[in-house]
């Protein structure tokens, strides 16, 4: 019975140790993708100044 809770543990703390990094790299990816996405707006889009906050 031990070794099913350890089996468990182990494969709980791997999802959680996975899921972090996944986010972790969707964060630092993110404003990186959004930047090459955003140098193929057409130039009229391009020459508008940008929105207020």
């Amino acid at each position: 019975m031990a070794e099913a809770m350890s089996q468990h543990r182990k494969a709980a703390f791997s999802l959680a140790r996975h899921s972090t990094g996944i986010i972790a790299s969707v964060l630092f990816l993110g404003p990186i993708v959004w930047t090459v996405l955003s140098t193929f707006k057409p130039a009229q889009e391009a020459r508008q100044p940008p929105l207020p906050p």
